[in-house]
């Protein structure tokens, strides 16, 4: 059984000077049937994507990287009964992932900026997407409960690709549809020009710096419509200044977000949860 929805919604650039009307009509599962379960709004989380967490902290979320982490540790982290979100690149390929000889002459672009060992794939490519589909099956497989693909956004980058807003939401429909009908939830990462307009495809959204950029309202879309969002912040300023951190952490309550203070690094020397007020 499907649900057929069609959305009419606005793109908008980063420069507010142009609006693209888009109409995307597709067919998604039915989450009744499909057997996903999304987190709830009042789960606190963690996140730390580079080397392992300690495996005893007080969070109902743990978000961890899908490849840089081993399969021991996963499965402890998912014999402790906590929701496991699996972080891996959607819109880009590393060095490193185990899967990158798969990509074929044209399916990898430019080096993404800053990354000299990680390009941008082509989301129009099957091989890509076929490849997308491997590193899905392989979270299931660990036991993930839900994914964080991330370089979603083509807009605005020298991707060596010329996709279109209309292309990029396609691929980011099929990319939400393949992983419910893996019984797994997908977080939307970033990407807040498309926020609205995916917002029913997505269970719950990851944002880095909202508050810093002044953005947070954009995910409303998602609090409305009773869904998690999960937020880092890195500002200096909220790791020195209690007040600072104080006023944001009552922003990010009385908007229901769980937020954490980060480095930048994500790997877990510095943390301090506005939900928990756990300083490590």
């Amino acid at each position: 059984m499907t649900e057929d929805i069609s959305i009419l919604g606005k793109w908008k650039n980063c420069c507010g000077a142009l609006f693209v009307l888009l109409a995307l009509s597709v067919s998604i599962p039915a989450q009744a049937e499909s057997g996903w379960k999304a987190p709830e709004p009042e789960f606190t989380w963690f996140w730390q994507l580079d080397n392992e967490s300690s495996l005893d902290l007080p969070f109902d979320v743990y978000d961890v990287s899908l490849y840089d982490v081993s399969e021991s540790y996963l499965k402890k982290l998912k014999s402790q009964g906590v929701y496991l979100i699996c972080y891996f690149s959607l819109g880009t390929s590393e060095e490193y992932n185990p899967d990158r000889a798969k990509f074929q002459k044209g399916d990898l672009g430019a080096e993404m900026d800053g990354h000299p060992t990680e390009r941008w794939v082509n989301p129009e490519s099957g091989n890509v997407r076929q490849i997308m589909l491997g590193r899905l099956d392989y979270a299931r497989k660990m036991g993930c409960d839900a994914v964080e693909p991330d370089n979603l956004n083509y807009q605005d980058k020298d991707t060596g690709f010329d996709i279109s807003p209309s292309q990029q939401l396609a691929f980011l429909v099929w990319f939400s549809q393949e992983a419910h009908k893996r019984g797994l939830a997908v977080g939307l990462k970033n990407n807040l020009d498309q926020a609205e307009v995916l917002q029913p495809y997505f269970d719950f959204a990851i944002n880095e710096q909202c508050f810093e950029y002044d953005e947070c309202d954009v995910l409303e879309v998602f609090s409305k419509a009773g869904k998690a969002i999960f937020n880092a912040e890195y500002l200096l300023e909220f790791r020195e200044n209690n007040a600072e951190r104080d006023k944001l952490c009552k922003q990010a309550l009385d908007m229901n977000m769980r937020t954490l203070v980060l480095n930048e690094e994500l790997d877990g020397s510095y943390f301090y949860s506005c939900d928990l007020m756990y300083v490590e």
